[in-house]
C-alpha cells in the first residue's frame, strides 16, 4: 500500500472515530450511504433527501466506512 493510499485510510478512520463518539450529529443519506451532518435537508454528495438516523445504525456505517477505502464518487472528484 502507497504512502498517500496509508494517509487516505488513516483519515477515514479519524473523522468515523469522531462519528462513533458523537452519532447523534450524524445520520445516514438512503440514496447513497454517505454519513452527512445531522442538519443538512440534502445529501451534497448525491442531492438526496431521505435520511436514516438510528444512531447505532450511523455508528455500524461509519465503521464500515471508516475500515476501508472511499469507493464513491464525491463532488471534489468532479472538480
Amino acid at each position: 500500500m502507497a504512502e498517500y493510499e496509508k494517509k487516505t485510510l488513516l483519515d477515514r478512520a479519524r473523522r468515523a472515530q469522531k462519528i462513533v463518539e458523537n452519532p447523534g450529529k450524524y445520520k445516514i443519506c438512503e440514496g447513497c450511504d454517505s454519513i452527512v451532518a445531522a442538519k443538512v435537508n440534502l445529501c451534497p454528495n448525491c442531492h438526496g433527501y431521505r435520511f436514516e438516523e438510528a444512531e447505532h445504525l450511523v455508528v455500524a456505517q461509519a465503521r464500515a466506512l471508516g475500515s476501508r477505502e472511499q469507493q464513491s464518487v464525491v463532488s471534489e472528484d468532479l472538480i
